[in-house]
């Protein structure tokens, strides 16, 4: 590969990852809906600096317990899946009716470099899907 043809790959290539990245929702039929979802910030971000997700919804039904999956991949290779019950970070029972947020808020912290992409999947005991969120950013574990 002449060195001309690798610069525009790598060109074209970080612009496929900056148009990719935010936060979607990755949940056609989930149960819950979301009122709000949001990343900020929404394309890149640095070590040490906070990234927020925000996370509204409501549910039709009540939930006493379920199961919270979080799959991450960085650059692509995946790390270990994550499975625990929904009820250690969401209050539960969960009731119909309310507005639920479930935004969090966290520092990166350094040597996390690359495309940084985490699914989070909520079902319910019987494994119906309640929510489904993806988020992808591009991480430089790097100080600002």
């Amino acid at each position: 590969m002449s060195k001309m043809r690798f610069i525009l790959f790598v060109a074209a290539s970080a612009s496929v990852f900056t148009a990719n990245a935010g936060i979607i929702n990755c949940g056609k039929n989930a149960l819950f809906t979301i009122t709000e979802l949001g990343q900020t910030p929404s394309n890149s971000i640095s070590a040490g600096e906070n990234l927020t997700l925000t996370l509204k919804y409501t549910t039709p039904i009540e939930i006493d317990d379920g199961i919270a999956k979080t799959a991450v991949t960085l650059n692509y290779l995946p790390f270990a899946p994550t499975s625990e019950s929904l009820c250690l970070n969401t209050p539960c029972p969960l009731f119909p009716g309310y507005d639920y947020d479930g935004s969090v808020s966290a520092p990166l912290p350094s040597g996390i470099n690359g495309l940084l992409i985490t699914q989070i999947t909520w079902t319910d005991l019987n494994g119906k899907q309640l929510l489904c969120i993806k988020s992808t950013i591009q991480a430089s574990g790097y100080s600002i």
